[in-house]
């Protein structure tokens, strides 16, 4: 008579063993998935946690930019860490494998990401300004676009700087509306090589284009729709790591 009743509990514990030990694989699979950056969902309250983890595991710094036109090689500042995790991230994760430049202002910026984002399933986060007077607006920067009213940098739209050449006067001029004293590189840089002074400490450069500037002169010059800031034509890109 007391054997069944052992057969039963000690099947009972059987069953409470295996699922105990399921539930226990469970648990650790979902811990691994929330502490790996390149899984876990940037939010505003984990952005910085993540970013600077992400950053740590990825030491890339060098992109390629793919365009009708040819390549377009940039570096990526490693001491704008923030920006450069989050740029390395997005392009691990295939968000600019069908991106475009979008946006072109002659003589100032071309400017690429997704003009649609609401079919893209994003994280909603900004990345905290990473402003650095040694990094300007040069011809060839590379720098993240932001919303007036925002506090950081949009993760998904970039650009990169055509620039033109500005007389003396008319930098010191730009600089002193900012508050920030003006450095002789960006003085002697602005009026030989040019750029786009009056961006300077409202976005993040954080990188800047090695290969290729000749390009970004070839999409400044593409035909825009009238009254428009839009090519008429798409402009694709492919960002990769090389």
């Amino acid at each position: 008579m007391n054997c069944p009743l052992k057969l039963s509990f000690c099947i009972q514990l059987l069953v409470i063993s295996f699922f105990g030990v399921l539930l226990s694989c469970e648990t650790k699979q979902v811990q691994e998935t929330e502490t790996d950056p390149a899984k876990i969902r940037i939010t505003k309250h984990n952005v910085k946690q993540v970013l600077k983890q992400y950053g740590e595991e990825h030491k890339d710094s060098i992109i390629s930019i793919e365009t009708p036109y040819g390549i377009i090689k940039a570096a990526l500042y490693t001491k704008t860490p923030l920006h450069r995790a989050s740029f390395i991230r997005l392009i691990n994760k295939g968000y600019f494998d069908s991106a475009d430049f979008y946006r072109i202002v002659p003589a100032m910026v071309i400017q690429g990401g997704h003009l649609d984002k609401r079919r893209m399933g994003l994280e909603n986060y900004e990345i905290p300004h990473e402003i650095d007077p040694r990094w300007f607006h040069k011809r060839g920067a590379l720098a993240m676009a932001h919303r007036d009213e925002s506090e950081g940098s949009s993760p998904y739209d970039f650009y990169i700087v055509q620039g033109s050449v500005f007389r003396e006067d008319s930098v010191r001029s730009i600089n002193k509306d900012t508050g920030y004293p003006l450095l002789l590189k960006q003085l002697k840089t602005y009026t030989t090589i040019g750029g786009v002074p009056h961006l300077d400490y409202h976005y993040t450069v954080f990188g800047e284009v090695i290969e290729g500037l000749n390009l970004v002169d070839s999409i400044a010059a593409e035909p825009l729709e009238e009254n428009t800031e839009h090519p008429k034509n798409r402009i694709p890109i492919k960002i990769t790591i090389p």
